[in-house]
C-alpha cells in the first residue's frame, strides 16, 4: 500500500527518511552508491541515526536552478510539469523523495527527475544515453514505489547544455530491489549484519573504533592479528618508499617538460602542472605554487 506524505521543512523530510529504504539509499545494497556502504547503511537504520547531507555551492545552485531546469526540459519535451515535493512509502519500508511529475503530453504520467552536473563529471560519468549505475538504480526504484510508467532524467550540463535521458519502468529490475530493501529489513530484525568489505568499508569501520582503555595485550606471533600487523607494517614501509619514488618521478617529469606547458595531453591521461595563484585566508597568506596533477579519462563505452 502506498502513503504520500506532505511535509513542511527539511527536518520533517529527515525524520520520515530514517524508517525506509529511499531511492537514494537504494545503491547500496548492490555496492554501488558513492555516498555510503552497505555496511554503514546498516548500522545508520540499526540505530535511527539519520543521515548528514553535506551542501556545497553546486547542490545550492541545484535547488536554485532546479525549477528552470524543468522548465527547458518540458520545452524540449512539449509537456507541463508540476513540482512533486511529496514523500511516498509502502508497506515494505520502500521510499522516496520526487523532483517533478509530468502532467501532460505524450509522457503524462511520467516521473521527471533533475541533476545539475559538472561538465568534467558529466564526461567522465555518464554517457549520453546512461547515467551512473547508482542514478539508474534511484530511478527504478521511484518507479517501482509509484508503480509510474517511466521517468525522464533531465541533466544539465555545465549550465547550459540539456540531456534528457528517458526510462520506462523495469519491473524485474525493481522486483530485485524491493526484494533487496526486504531482506536489508529482515537482516536489521534478526541483527545479521552484511559481511564488511574492509576495502571499501575501511573508513566507517575505522570511525567505529575510535576509544580505548588502558589494557596491554599480548598475542601470539602466528595469530591472525599478528599477521595483519605486519602486513600493515610493510605496506606502510611501502608508501613511504612509493613516496619517494613518485617524487623522483615527478622531478624527472618537470625536467622534461619544462616550465612552459600548464597542460600535458598523453591519450587518456592528463598532466595538470600549471600555476596555482597566491592566496590569502584571513591573516594567512599561502605562497603561489606550480600544481601537480595527473588524472585519467574514462575510455567511451561502446553503444549498445
Amino acid at each position: 500500500m502506498l502513503e504520500i506524505i506532505k511535509y513542511d521543512n527539511e527536518a520533517s523530510w529527515l525524520k520520515l527518511r530514517k524508517d525506509d529504504i529511499t531511492s537514494t539509499e537504494s545503491p547500496a545494497l548492490f555496492g554501488l552508491s558513492p555516498y555510503t556502504t552497505n555496511l554503514e547503511l546498516f548500522f545508520r537504520k540499526l540505530t535511527g541515526e539519520t543521515a548528514e547531507f553535506g551542501d556545497n555551492q553546486r547542490m545550492r545552485a541545484g535547488r536554485i536552478l532546479e525549477p528552470a531546469i524543468a522548465n527547458i526540459a518540458a520545452d524540449e519535451l512539449g509537456c507541463e510539469v508540476n513540482p512533486f515535493k511529496e514523500y511516498a512509502r509502502d508497506d515494505d519500508r520502500m521510499g522516496a523523495s520526487f523532483d517533478f511529475e509530468i502532467v501532460s503530453g505524450e509522457y503524462q504520467g511520467w516521473l521527471l527527475e533533475i541533476k545539475n552536473v559538472d561538465f568534467i563529471v558529466y564526461r567522465d560519468q555518464w554517457e549520453d544515453d546512461e547515467a551512473p549505475d547508482h542514478i539508474e538504480v534511484q530511478c527504478q526504484h521511484q518507479l517501482e514505489l509509484t508503480k509510474r510508467p517511466g521517468i525522464i532524467i533531465a541533466c544539465l550540463v555545465g549550465g547550459n547544455d540539456l540531456k534528457l535521458i528517458k526510462r520506462e519502468r523495469n519491473e524485474k529490475m525493481g522486483l530485485g530491489i524491493r526484494q533487496a530493501i526486504q531482506k536489508f529489513w529482515k537482516d536489521i530484525a534478526n541483527n545479521n549484519p552484511p559481511e564488511p568489505d574492509f576495502t571499501r568499508d575501511a573508513d566507517f569501520i575505522i570511525s567505529l573504533h575510535q576509544s580505548a582503555g588502558d589494557k596491554v595485550e599480548s598475542i601470539d606471533e602466528g595469530s591472525s592479528v599478528a599477521n595483519l600487523i605486519t602486513k600493515y607494517r610493510h605496506a606502510r614501509s611501502g608508501a613511504t618508499a612509493l613516496d619517494k619514488e613518485s617524487k623522483s618521478l615527478k622531478a624527472e617529469i618537470l625536467t622534461l617538460v619544462g616550465d612552459e606547458p600548464s597542460k600535458v595531453l598523453c591519450g587518456l591521461l592528463t598532466l595538470s602542472c600549471g600555476m596555482i595563484a597566491e592566496t590569502e585566508v584571513e591573516a594567512y597568506t599561502r605562497k603561489g605554487y606550480r600544481n601537480f596533477r595527473v588524472t585519467e579519462k574514462k575510455p567511451k563505452k561502446e553503444k549498445r
